[in-house]
């Protein structure tokens, strides 16, 4: 029998979100290819594993089985690679970070660069994605050690180590007639050309909440899923963008963009997420990384 490693983790994907589009989407790729690696693992072990629901699909017990055999090879991995560094130095290392669009910066300026110079001989690998759901891939995937979610993340095999406040405020530019406040109601958000990340994101979750709770539908003039680019609309004076300080940090810092406090509580309630993957054995210097992250979250989100 071979085990194939790819078609471990696309078990795991079906497993884990009980749809094959949910499995394309955690894995980043097709559903066709998610099909097609399933039926050719079940021809291989000789087992079918799901049963197609009109919902979904539901794992059988073979399934069950393959599921806890990729976990604790997974776990054996993690700790012979923890072991085999623990021989060589503390003070060695690769840090894989999986951070979403537009908290590098503040990431870097109250953390990385310290503990570089702190560890000049680790290697921190910094990744940029644009939303949780990629985070929480790159967590399960072992493509990441830790990474930064927008609120919990609804997995079991991914645990929230600390979470810190992330309010969302208006940003606009000098020009802005705005520029004079420091707080708008959620209606008058509404009447200037707005600058908004695609629907997929977690912010519209909270808008959709508003606007069900003051009957008001905002429109985004401008979509996109680069944090960059949204501050840039903002920045000219004829529009605003709905995001938090820590993602504009320099521009706020440079006078180029000024945060008003929009007055309705679904804005104030997000939160960032520290995240690592449950069960996983990190390197020595990793979980100090973890512990300086842990205690610096706070100022991340300011």
């Amino acid at each position: 029998m071979i085990i194939n490693q790819k078609w471990l983790r696309t078990v795991y994907a079906v497993h884990t979100c009980r749809k094959i589009c949910g499995a394309a989407s955690l894995l980043e790729t097709d559903p066709s290819i998610v099909t097609r690696q399933i039926k050719q693992f079940e021809k291989e072990i000789g087992f079918k594993l799901f049963e197609r629901h009109p919902r979904g699909v539901v794992p059988n017990e073979a399934a069950q089985n393959v599921v806890e055999y990729y976990l604790e090879t997974r776990a054996s991995l993690d700790k012979l690679e923890a072991n085999l560094q623990k021989l060589n130095d503390v003070q060695r290392g690769s840090i894989h970070l999986a951070i979403p669009d537009g908290h590098i910066d503040a990431l870097m300026e109250e953390v990385l660069i310290d503990f570089c110079n702190e560890y000049p001989d680790i290697n921190i690998c910094v990744e940029e994605v644009h939303s949780s759901a990629q985070v929480i891939n790159k967590l399960l995937e072992d493509n990441a050690h830790i990474g930064l979610t927008f609120g919990m993340a609804k997995n079991p095999d991914i645990r929230c180590h600390e979470r810190a406040p992330l309010p969302i405020y208006m940003l606009v530019g000098n020009a802005h007639p705005f520029a004079g406040k420091q707080k708008i109601t959620f209606a008058e958000t509404s009447h200037y050309p707005l600058a908004l990340p695609p629907a997929s994101f977690s912010l519209w979750k909270m808008l959709q909440t508003a606007e069900h709770s003051e009957n008001i539908k905002l429109k985004s003039q401008f979509t996109s899923n680069s944090a960059a680019a949204l501050k840039g609309f903002a920045s000219t004076g004829c529009g605003g963008t709905l995001m938090s300080t820590s993602e504009a940090r320099q521009e706020i810092k440079d006078g180029q963009l000024i945060s008003l406090e929009i007055d309705h509580p679904v804005f104030m309630s997000p939160e960032l997420c520290l995240a690592v993957r449950r069960g996983r054995s990190l390197l020595p210097v990793a979980n100090q990384l973890l512990r300086v992250l842990t205690a610096k979250l706070p100022n991340i989100c300011a």
